[in-house]
């Protein structure tokens, strides 16, 4: 492979270059000192610390910045001072590499420059709004805007902004040099577990100031012959990378092994002027993949309420798992903790925890053993699974009948064993729905069904007979989210030491199956009469001909039951012969009973479905839509700041039929002080995506003490009923009018909090009202105080967003508080 890449972010700054060769800083953060020797941290010291993790994409360890102890200023990490007045190439090449690791919120990190103790100036800045994966940043440095000949020069790593908004960034292999002709070996990305031939791969960089158009890669085995290869026919400019990959590969012979990377003979002229990033070792553990004879078992504890799940989960697992799946089986159990816990626990994953102990997620079990939660740990996991001997073999097939998974299980032994524990897991390889609070948006290998149960089967096994079992489970009551994406763990285990056998993976067989979206008998089903059929593998008529848009409409037969009406219908067959798509040219009626029949069609692999019938009810007609609005009519003491929803319990549109929109929204809704005579008030609407929540939020905050009626006009509903208009009144709360208490005299901890929030007052207040809303803008906690500190008890609050609001003699302030759990 040759090919360039341009991934980094360039600064060039004109100038001419001489030969001269120059490294005043190479660091990678792996002294084992924090901050390293002539380093220094400027502020906050405690958000910065050595890291154990590559997240940045280089080596462990690497620096990170956290988030925690919470500060809004600015904190820097600081370069020793660099003497760069012997430098006559009238530049310098400044890298590294980072990664962020963003929550949410406004803030800025950087890179900065102090020459002779003088005020910091920037030279690159970023205000992330998502996380940033890893990356190179290559930064171009010349005369005319930098001081590249300082005496004394500092460069500085900085954070500004409130630290809540972010989790953690990276960095690491900090770099200043000045070279004519320097060409690093960036990365050698052969992976240090192998389990078959496997080329070496990688790409260089030019970290000098010359053009680089040719080199030789050489790699070594231990001691062994040395492999080289010449690159050429191409040109590199300053921070520009090249790919490459060796014709000859690493053969997977099994052992360990130290690889030896490195260049020569850039630019047909022996060693560059930096030999010191010309070359790479990576230790090797090989294996023969086809003769591996156990899988290793890896049982994973998580949340999505969990913030540390989340960088474990992402940073480690989640690409462990995905590089090494073909080698490993992986069962994640999520846990109902911290707080509300993960939507997908179940019982079942429950049993499981309870069975190894597990208290505190994240938590591995890998081969019935717990491993710590970090790469290194996870890695020697594995390597000490893959040396393992398996001594029963298991052979697995499973295939889905509707929402019915069927798993036939073979157990050939080499041993004779009793009372071994027979578990077969099913997973979702990938689910979303459970996302909720710590950054997760997607889990991988979820646990959705123990079959039978959490507690497995018992079995007994003979040497050299095979044990064969079937196992079904209805999955309807389940998590499933996508019935295609499933996977199923079989494993063996003894109950009693927890030792591991083995574990396999299922097959997928492929069984002629119809599912239809509407299940027989189902209620409520809307008057639109749309249905689905859906087959396994392809479908034709039973003499083998085509089915086509002309020809499906004669397999199908749709009535009404009562008095046998048939119904008008267009289907259509998806050009794969997979579904067939039914549609009734009319509304169906409400409240009534139809029948669909398919008749018999022929499978690829040759099998003849039987006729399938199904019937289901039609829903009520939904009548005129009910307003609801979120304050009671009548309530006093609203917030002047308040925003109201109205609510629906159907989407509606316009009395003309028309769809309501956020441009359109506010012509429906009328806000006046006193009654529908008195002054408008001026404000925003939005409505919600399903059409069924408007949102009204004033432009200005209300009057004091004011009454007000807000109301909607009449509205269509879904069956194209009218609704009435509907009015509420209610009176504002009282309010003082002079100013606001700075922000930092209002000091609130923890935030986030569990279940007690400090709330520290300025000693001048004599009496204040501390009151607490949520999101909606509800008043969940109040109450009066003449202390300057109070203690509120949250244990009965939800997780989310609230925001608290103190009101006393000429001052009003308001802050944003979470609760985590």
């Amino acid at each position: 492979m040759k090919r360039l890449l341009h991934f980094f972010t360039l600064v060039l700054i004109a100038g001419v270059f001489s030969a001269q060769a120059q490294v005043f800083i190479s660091e990678n953060f792996g002294s084992g000192t924090f901050p390293p020797s002539g380093w220094s941290i400027s502020a906050q010291p405690a958000n910065w610390a050595a890291s154990p993790s590559a997240n940045a994409g280089g080596t462990a360890p690497e620096a990170r910045f956290a988030w925690s102890p919470q500060f809004n200023a600015t904190s820097r990490l600081e370069t020793p001072s660099m003497d760069l007045s012997a430098n006559e190439s009238g530049m310098l090449a400044l890298s590294f590499r980072h990664m962020v690791d963003h929550y949410g919120g406004p803030y800025t990190i950087g890179l900065a420059y102090s020459d002779k103790g003088g005020a910091w100036q920037n030279i690159w800045t970023l205000n992330p709004t998502a996380s940033v994966p890893a990356e190179l940043q290559v930064l171009l440095l010349e005369a005319d805007d930098f001081p590249v000949n300082s005496d004394d020069l500092k460069l500085g790593f900085f954070f500004t902004g409130n630290s809540f908004n972010i989790n953690f960034w990276f960095i690491d292999d900090v770099s200043v040099s000045a070279f004519d002709k320097d060409l690093a070996l960036f990365e050698v990305s052969v992976s240090d577990i192998l389990f078959e031939d496997t080329p070496v791969t990688g790409s260089v960089i030019n970290n000098g100031f010359g053009e680089i158009n040719s080199f030789d890669l050489n790699w070594q085995l231990d001691d062994g012959s040395v492999q080289t290869q010449n690159f050429s026919g191409f040109t590199l400019e300053f921070g520009e990378t090249y790919d490459f990959e060796t014709e000859t590969v690493i053969e997977a012979i099994p052992g360990n092994y130290d690889l030896s990377v490195w260049i020569s003979n850039v630019n047909a002229e022996g060693v560059d002027d930096n030999p010191g990033n010309d070359m790479i070792g990576i230790y090797l553990h090989v294996f023969n993949g086809a003769e591996l004879s156990y899988k290793p078992l890896f049982e994973s504890f998580s949340s999505s309420t969990c913030p540390p799940c989340a960088p474990f989960n992402i940073g480690v697992m989640n690409p462990f798992i995905s590089q090494y799946k073909e080698y490993l089986t992986i069962i994640k159990y999520q846990m109902n903790w911290p707080g509300s816990g993960d939507p997908y626990y179940t019982p079942e994953g429950g049993t499981r925890r309870t069975y190894y102990g597990v208290n505190s997620v994240p938590s591995l079990v890998v081969d019935g053993g717990i491993v710590a939660t970090n790469a290194a740990a996870v890695k020697n996991a594995f390597l000490a699974g893959l040396n393992k001997a398996g001594q029963i073999q298991i052979a697995g097939n499973h295939f889905l009948n509707g929402t019915e998974i069927v798993v036939d299980v073979d157990l050939i032994p080499s041993i004779s064993v009793d009372n071994l524990r027979l578990h077969v897991v099913v997973v979702e390889k990938t689910t979303t729905g459970n996302a909720t609070s710590n950054g997760e948006t997607e889990f991988h290998y979820v646990m959705m069904k123990m079959l039978p149960n959490a507690n497995g089967t018992i079995v007994n096994l003979v040497e050299g007979e095979t044990y064969a079992t079937q196992l079904t489970a209805n999955l309807s009551g389940t998590n499933v989210e996508d019935f295609d994406d499933l996977a199923v763990v079989i494993f063996l285990q003894d109950h009693a030491t927890k030792m591991i056998y083995q574990s396999a993976f299922t097959n997928i067989e492929a069984v002629f199956a119809i599912n239809f979206d509407i299940h027989d008998e189902q209620e409520n089903i809307d008057i639109d009469g749309e249905l689905n059929i859906f087959f396994s593998m392809p479908v034709t008529l039973i003499d083998g001909s085509e089915i086509t848009n002309e020809n499906v409409a004669d397999l199908i037969s749709y009535s009404k039951v009562t008095g046998k009406q048939d119904v008008a219908f267009t289907a259509i067959i998806s050009e794969d012969k997979t579904h067939i798509a039914v549609t009734p040219n009319e509304n169906l009626d409400f409240n009534e009973v139809y029948q669909i029949e398919l008749a018999p069609v022929m499978a690829e692999d040759g099998s003849i479905s039987d006729p399938i019938t199904i019937t289901f009810t039609t829903r009520q007609s939904a009548g005129a839509p009910v307003t609801s609005f979120s304050i009671d009519d009548g309530a006093v003491n609203v917030p002047v700041a308040h925003a109201i929803e109205i609510e629906f319990n159907q989407a509606v549109r316009m009395a003309d039929g028309a769809e309501i929109t956020n441009e359109n929204v506010q012509n429906v809704v009328m806000y006046h002080e006193d009654d529908l005579q008195g002054a408008p008030v001026a404000f925003e609407a939005t409505i919600n995506a399903g059409k069924t929540v408007i949102t009204v939020t004033p432009v200005d905050d209300l009057a004091s003490l004011q009454l007000y009626m807000i109301g909607v006009d009449e509205l269509l509903g879904v069956d194209n009923e009218l609704s009435e208009p509907v009015f509420i009144s209610f009176t504002t709360e009282e309010t003082l009018s002079a100013g606001f208490i700075a922000e930092d005299q209002l000091v609130l901890y923890p935030n986030p909090a569990d279940s007690k929030l400090f709330v520290e007052l300025p000693d001048a207040l004599s009496q204040a009202t501390l009151r607490i809303y949520n999101s909606v803008g509800q008043v969940v906690y109040a109450t009066t105080t003449m202390d300057s500190k109070v203690t509120v008890d949250v244990k009965s609050l939800d997780a989310g967003v609230y925001f608290v609001e103190i009101v006393a003699e000429n001052f009003r302030a308001n802050r944003k508080m979470i609760i985590s759990r």
